[in-house]
Parts: structure tokens; C-alpha cells; sequence
């Protein structure tokens, strides 16, 4: 690309030079024809005004040949030669002087100008300079030469200006193709970089763009396959022992047994939209009132928790009538989260608290041991080694709170219990809550 780039500016240099230089060459040529034969009429007339006199009285004196190699010839009123090494005869332009004509005219090789010697009004004879033409072709050449030495020079720095030019514009081009070769290669982390040419900046800005929605996208695929394989499996084994129990005990109810089936799977289905909701562009949040939220955590884990004889304690005092602005599948997914981890990781009985904090409702879920070890800014690190198997669920947790607006906060060790803060929605026509304890 360089050379074929290079290549076409000095073409197009050339090309102007040449239509620019050669209308300039004729009309140098000419000037210097012109100029020539005008030098010679001049000094014509100035010998003819130096021997008007001398011929007048019929005197006889050689004139010097003019500067420049000219020659210098005088002739009488009959056409005879007086001085100089012009011509023994009558040229044509000498015939034309005597008749009282000034003439330019080219002779035997020479450019000729005469001009009449006249005494008043009668010509007393002519004045002849004439120069070799080859100083004039001489002179040209000379002019040519040096407009030639110009021409090339100006292409010959177009030549050098386009391959510089073209090497700051064929290296960005270059990286970018790099770049995308690379990225097509699975290479993500790596960037084009800006190279200050508007067009190709746009170009890497986009391509750039690109490369970060596609990490993005992995990554969110990446984060989405890690969430499900974390929050559905106790779901599904929920939904497996129910089954199973139902299997083996043949005095069961099969369809009180495939009912809580079913609303587990639909719990799960829950569990999935949340999930996906992370994964993709999140929706807006909407009201959501706590009453509805807490009808949930009693209809899905009381008898979760009382079958491993852990009560479930929901104090929500005044607050069950107060709506948050939270995404539903999203503030379900947060407190299975938090009971899951409870459940898992605690014992004893499991409290949630619903309480008022300014501008916000506070959701406080608590067991009653063993105390957290782990430091509270590396518990909610995805996998992070210390965090003793807390890690994906508490960091989706918190994820999906703070893309709502809210925070989910380890506010004490031990006991162990997190705090959901969510703010109130101020468009249900309520008053805000008074801040509790």
C-alpha cells in the first residue's frame, strides 16, 4: 500500500509539474527571444544616433562591436559597408534600414536588427547588430535547465513528503489490522490506539467498542453460567427430594406432593429471570411492596428451615405496607441469597427484620452462628479463597442490590447478619418512614 501509495502522489506531482512547466518553458523561450531582439533593436539605434553625424559629413570611423559577442556593421546611403564584419552586401534587413525602417530579422544563423542613420528626414545609411543564435539557444537551455533542476526537485520532495505520510497513515491501518487479527485469534485485552487521524480514530474507537461489548457479553455469560450453577442447584435438589419422598412414601399424597413440586419449580423459575436479568440489560426497577416479598419468604422457606428444625422468625412491624423501588425477580433472588447463605453456613434460627432507616427500608437477615471470620470486603469477592464457599451467592447478591441503587452490607460478625437497604418508593402517595432502631 505505501508503494502503491507513493507511487501515485509522485505520478500526480509529475503530471502537474508537467503541465504547469511545459506552458512555462514556450513562454521563457519566447520572453527570451523577445528580450534578445529587443537588446539588439536598442543598441541599433544607439550606434545609429552615434554616427548620424560622421556620415553626414561623409567620415569614415570603426565602431566597436557591442558587449556579448554581437557584431556591429554601418552602412552608407548606397549600401556600402563602412566598418564592422557584417555583411559586404545588402541584407534584406539593410535594405529595409536604408529605406528608414527598423527591422528584426534572423540571417544566416544570426539574429539581426537594424535601424535607419537619418539626418533630419533623409537616411544617410544603416545600422546592423547581429548576435549568434546558438547564445540565445544557449540562454534557453541555460533557463530550462534550471526550471527542469526545479521540477524535479518539487517532485522528488512530493515523492518524500507521500512516503512520509503514507507511513503515519499505513502504521495505524497496519495496527488496526493487527489489532483484529488478534481479537479474531480470542485475544480480548488487547486495545487499538489512537494515532490522532480523525478517520482512523474513529475507526479504532469503534473497533475498540466493539471488542468491550463482546468481553462484556463473555463476561456476562461467563457470570451468568457461575450464578446458575450456584442458585439453582438447591433448587433442583429441593424439587428432587420432594419427588423422591413422595416416591417412597406410599402412603403420600402424589398430588399435595407434585403441588409443592410445582411451586418449587416455580421458585425456580423466579431464581432463572432473576439471573438472566443480570446477565442481560437490566429492566427498570418498580414499586414492590414488602408484604408481597415476605408472603414469599414464608411460603418458600418456613418449611425449608422446619425441616431441619430452624424456625423462621419475620418481624416487619408497620412496614409491611411500604413499597422500594427494586426489581422483584431481583430483590427475590437478594433475600434467597441471604437465607441460603444463613442456612447453610448458620444455625439456629433465622430472623429477617424489616425496618425504617432514612429515605430507605432496611431488611436485616440473621442467624444465630457460628460468627464470620472472614473480613467483610473479601466476603463479598467472587470465589475469593478465604471467603469459606460464601463467595458467588453474597457477590450476585450485592450485585443485584446496587443496580437497583441499594447496599448490602455484613453489619454484624456475630451474630451473623446482612443488611439489605433499599430506597422507598416515593411515589406511592406515603409518607417516609421513621427511622427505627
Amino acid at each position: 500500500m505505501r508503494r502503491r501509495i507513493t507511487a501515485l502522489a509522485v505520478l500526480t506531482a509529475t503530471v502537474a509539474v508537467l503541465l504547469f512547466a511545459i506552458p512555462l518553458a514556450i513562454a521563457v523561450a519566447r520572453y527570451l527571444a523577445s528580450d534578445e531582439r529587443s537588446e539588439l533593436q536598442n543598441a541599433a539605434a544607439r550606434v545609429a544616433a552615434s554616427v548620424s553625424g560622421d556620415l553626414t559629413l561623409g567620415q569614415r570611423r570603426q565602431i566597436a562591436g557591442a558587449e556579448g559577442g554581437t557584431d556591429v556593421t554601418v552602412y552608407d546611403s548606397g549600401g556600402a559597408r563602412i566598418s564592422g564584419t557584417g555583411p559586404i552586401t545588402m541584407s534584406a534587413s539593410t535594405r529595409s534600414a536604408l529605406a528608414g525602417n527598423a527591422v528584426n530579422a534572423t540571417e544566416h544563423g544570426r539574429i539581426v536588427a537594424a535601424a535607419p542613420v537619418s539626418d533630419g528626414d533623409t537616411v544617410t545609411g544603416a545600422v546592423t547588430v547581429s548576435s549568434d543564435r546558438g547564445q540565445l539557444i544557449a540562454r534557453t537551455v541555460r533557463a530550462w535547465a534550471a526550471m527542469t533542476a526545479a521540477a524535479l526537485t518539487a517532485i522528488a520532495v512530493s515523492g518524500f513528503a507521500a512516503r512520509r505520510y503514507t507511513r503515519r497513515l499505513s502504521e495505524p491501518l497496519e495496527e488496526l489490522v493487527d489489532i483484529a487479527r488478534q481479537m479474531g485469534t480470542g485475544q480480548r485485552a488487547v486495545r487499538a490506539s489512537l494515532s490522532q487521524i480523525a478517520e482512523l480514530d474513529t475507526l479504532a474507537t469503534a473497533l475498540n467498542a466493539g471488542a468491550d461489548r463482546i468481553e462484556q457479553t463473555l463476561r456476562n455469560e461467563r457470570e451468568f453460567t457461575a450464578n446458575a450453577s450456584h442458585q439453582l442447584r438447591t433448587p433442583l435438589s429441593g424439587i428432587r427430594l420432594e419427588l423422591e419422598a413422595a416416591l417412597l412414601d406410599h402412603d403420600s399424597d402424589a398430588r399435595a406432593a407434585m403441588g409443592r413440586a410445582l411451586a418449587a419449580t416455580d421458585d425456580l423459575e423466579t431464581t432463572i429471570t432473576a439471573l438472566l436479568s443480570i446477565a442481560r440489560d437490566r429492566p427498570a426497577a418498580t414499586p414492590v411492596q414488602m408484604e408481597d416479598v415476605l408472603s414469599r419468604v414464608r411460603r418458600r422457606w418456613t418449611g425449608r428451615l422446619a425441616g431441619q428444625n430452624r424456625p423462621l422468625r419475620i418481624d416487619s412491624g408497620d412496614m409491611q405496607a411500604q413499597q422500594v423501588n427494586c426489581s422483584a425477580p431481583a430483590l427475590a433472588e437478594i433475600i434467597d441469597v441471604l437465607l441460603d447463605n444463613a442456612e447453610r453456613h448458620g444455625t439456629g434460627a433465622v430472623s429477617v427484620v424489616v425496618r425504617a432507616v432514612p429515605a430507605a427500608v432496611a431488611i436485616d437477615v440473621s442467624n444465630e452462628g457460628p460468627a464470620i471470620t472472614v473480613p467483610s470486603r473479601e466476603l463479598f469477592d467472587r470465589r475469593n479463597s478465604h471467603a469459606s464457599g460464601h463467595g458467588i451467592g453474597l457477590s450476585l447478591a450485592r450485585s443485584l442490590v446496587e443496580a437497583d441503587g441499594g447496599r448490602l452490607t455484613l453489619t454484624s460478625a456475630d451474630p451473623p447478619t446482612f443488611t439489605v437497604l433499599l430506597p422507598i418508593n416515593r411515589d406511592a402517595g406515603g409518607a417516609a418512614p421513621e427511622s427505627g432502631s
